[in-house]
């Protein structure tokens, strides 16, 4: 094969310099965070766009790691992907993660890394996909909280019920589950309205909220149905003093517009080590809760003893 003649070098040379020349301008004024990195993953050259999503300076970034700029939660999945990529000679990685900027604002970014052709040196892309990620926050807590209350809903209820059931075969203990039906609910409706019967439903959703432990799961479960799932009992008689300051909370007036109203609470409450699984906790928790409106009690135990099993008692 003959050798390229001088006019074939001095062509060659010009394309090379026409393609660095389109891609620091393609660099410049992507619309994306670019950065060239080394093995190390310092940031050798960034862009304008990259300084943004950064907010930082070209001078205050340059040289300095990209771990500095990743969410502690994603940096060793980020670090550990790069180092693959290094040592392992892979075309490229894509992945999400987290950006935080010296002002503590945090970012989502769908970062690609590839290699640039030279040796020891990396592109690195930065696409802001922070409103996506926002928007499926939006629908998963739309997907398993209420509308109404912002409460969990069923759904996540249950799931977290299952959860607590299975951490009892690790870890003895007793979970208890409080089914809370509101008295005199129907009248608010009836007089004032369902706007109004919102209202109150709101109301309540919040005392309840400042009732129990952040650690508990309180859940509206449609209507005027609220659960309750408390999990690390010493005692079953706990749950039962959790059901004396639900009332409580419950018990003073709501003003509604002009008016004011009163509403009672009906609670079943179903106590287990974890014999039972979640569909027959919650069960046995409603059968209670029926049994404590019909007696007018306040709150009733589904109490599981010897020559009592299955059926509900009354707390004393």
């Amino acid at each position: 094969m003959s050798e390229p003649t001088p006019a074939e070098l001095r062509q060659s040379l010009e394309r090379c310099r026409r393609l660095a020349e389109h891609f620091v301008t393609a660099f410049r004024y992507a619309p994306v965070g670019m950065a060239i990195l080394d093995a190390a993953g310092r940031l050798a050259e960034v862009n304008p766009a990259l300084c943004d999503m950064l907010g930082t300076s070209a001078a205050d970034c340059t040289g300095a790691s990209m771990d500095r700029f990743v969410h502690p939660a994603d940096l060793p999945a980020a670090a550990a992907a790069f180092r693959r990529l290094v040592q392992a000679h892979l075309a490229a990685n894509n992945q999400e993660l987290r950006v935080v900027r010296p002002d503590g604002m945090t970012r989502w970014a769908l970062a690609s890394t590839s290699p640039s052709g030279e040796s020891d040196s990396y592109i690195l892309q930065l696409v802001d996909i922070t409103a996506r990620k926002d928007a499926e926050q939006r629908l998963v807590h739309q997907a398993l909280h209420d509308a109404l209350t912002g409460l969990p809903n069923r759904v996540l209820f249950l799931d977290r019920l299952g959860q607590a059931l299975t951490a009892l075969t690790r870890d003895p203990g007793m979970v208890a589950v409080l089914f809370l039906d509101l008295d005199g609910f129907k009248s608010v409706n009836d007089t004032l309205g369902h706007a109004r019967g919102d209202d109150l439903l709101k109301e309540i959703g919040s005392r309840l909220r400042h009732t129990v432990r952040a650690s508990d799961t309180l859940a509206r479960f449609g209507g005027d149905e609220f659960a309750l799932l408390v999990h690390d009992l010493g005692a079953a008689s706990q749950a039962v003093e959790l059901a004396e300051r639900v009332v409580a909370a419950i018990r003073p007036p709501v003003r509604i517009d002009e008016h004011e109203r009163s509403v009672t609470a009906s609670i079943g409450i179903a106590v287990t080590s974890g014999s039972q699984d979640a569909g027959e906790l919650l069960r046995r928790a409603d059968v209670a809760m029926y049994q404590a409106k019909a007696d007018l009690a306040g709150w009733v135990v589904y109490r599981d003893e010897p020559g009592q099993r299955g059926q509900p008692g009354r707390n004393p």
